[in-house]
């Protein structure tokens, strides 16, 4: 099987899967409203869900999935595969952008207080959160720049950052189904869940660049054998 092949059924199967996550997701939230402590994401948060934690919690699961969804939207769109359906790319950006700067970010921050989870698993959130607004910001500033091919770059490393959880629920819910639970390992999934996608994906980008250059060096060596 040929690479871009492969790329496309590894690709098809990780959209399947992140689909089946939200969708599980979405429907857990029965557990939230009224907050179910024995099952979840809830479970042992019993002791500190009120005030602001609690206000940021109920924030953060509404806004959270909106702006996957626009991302989303806002991806496929800025490549130009919904301009039929004359999809608003710049007004959605601008409605993303407050969604992530505005909800997103400062509820994530909040939930990954240290003085709720410890220093150990909320150093990785923390800094996931930072990731966050800082790609944003710099998407902003390249769109505003009309710097599109730069600001397609770091709205996708946004992208990656915001699916990203969908990627610790799943590592987490693997290690409770084999009771791997530790303080340890928490603080691992909580770095590399959103550092190894982001490896991935800069990976992906140095070798689409570097096999488009070595293309066009090839095309330009074939037209100068034909001149010659």
């Amino acid at each position: 099987m040929q690479v871009p092949k492969l790329q496309t059924v590894f690709w098809s199967l990780t959209i399947i899967l992140f689909t089946k996550v939200f969708v599980s997701i979405l429907l857990g939230y029965a557990d939230y409203f009224p907050p179910n402590f024995q099952t979840g994401f809830l479970i042992g948060r019993e002791e500190y869900f009120f005030g602001v934690y609690q206000f940021a919690f109920y924030a953060h699961v509404l806004i959270g999935p909106t702006a996957l969804i626009l991302g989303t939207v806002l991806l496929v769109s800025g490549k130009g595969w919904l301009k039929s359906i004359a999809v608003d790319h710049r007004r959605l950006g601008k409605i993303q952008a407050a969604i992530v700067l505005g909800g997103v970010v400062p509820t994530g921050l909040i939930m990954a207080a240290p003085v709720f989870i410890g220093w150990q698993a909320a150093s990785g959130l923390i800094a996931q959160a930072f990731a966050t607004a800082v790609t944003m910001w710099i998407a902003i500033v390249k769109a505003m720049q009309l710097d599109f091919q730069k600001h397609e770059i770091w709205a996708t490393r946004c992208y990656v950052l915001l699916v990203s959880p969908l990627i610790l629920r799943i590592a987490n819910g693997t290690l409770v189904a084999f009771d791997l639970q530790t303080d340890f390992i928490l603080a691992i999934n909580a770095w590399i869940t959103w550092l190894i996608p982001l490896a991935i994906f800069e990976y992906c980008r140095c070798y689409q660049s570097t096999s488009q250059s070595v293309s066009a060096t090839n095309h330009q060596s074939q037209f100068l054998k034909g001149v010659s």
